[in-house]
């Protein structure tokens, strides 16, 4: 996203936000926008103790009998006794990375019940941050349609998290998967692709015994 006035304010106006909305959408909106209503505010720093920060991811593997079991998991980096991972009977990639997001949404508003706490959720799966951050208005306004037409996928758990969003800022931040890097968005992703991988295998080898 390209931080200039123009499309700041293009940005804005089509989604009828005001600042503090803007960070539903992602990082970087969050900066332009306070700079551009003339604010001071900043985005707090997720590597900082204090933040609430996740980091969500599934898999998936195919039985043999056709279908697919799978798991998910979410890491809360700085609060780690609040790590979940949970076995999945039927599910598809998509769904599961959507569950691992529905259910940090859940643990930060058990956490924070004024939704006023900003929320980082990084995941690697592109199509759960951008249906969130770019396509999910879109769909409301056209009754869960497609531009193509189709039924959304997913449409019960994209309806609940935004339930569960509620009015909290979240930071819905992309991360790319397996890139054997060390910084810490790739550790803390690469964690939670571990605990979810072990998840849908444990789910699959019950499957085959």
């Amino acid at each position: 996203m390209c931080l200039n006035y123009d499309k700041a304010t293009a940005f804005l106006n089509r989604n009828n936000l005001e600042v503090t909305s803007s960070l539903t959408y992602d990082q970087e909106a969050c900066y332009f926008a306070y700079n551009l209503r003339g604010g001071t505010m900043r985005c707090p720093d997720p590597k900082h103790p204090n933040q609430m920060v996740a980091f969500c991811d599934g898999n998936t593997l195919r039985k043999e009998q056709g279908g697919c079991v799978g798991g998910y998991a979410y890491i809360f980096p700085h609060d780690q006794e609040y790590t979940v991972v949970r076995s999945l009977e039927r599910t598809t990639n998509n769904r599961a990375e959507c569950l691992a997001a529905l259910t940090a949404l859940s643990y930060a508003n058990a956490r924070d019940f004024s939704q006023s706490i900003v929320l980082y959720i990084y995941s690697d799966s592109k199509v759960l941050i951008d249906s969130m951050t770019k396509w999910i208005y879109d769909w409301q306004d056209n009754g869960w349609l497609t531009v193509w037409g189709t039924s959304v996928r997913n449409r019960d758990i994209l309806e609940l998290m935004l339930e569960l969003q509620g009015p909290r800022p979240v930071v819905w931040q992309h991360v790319e998967a397996h890139t054997n890097k060390r910084n810490w968005e790739s550790f803390w992703n690469s964690f939670a692709d571990g605990h979810a991988r072990r998840a849908a295998r444990t789910i699959y080898e019950n499957n085959v015994e």
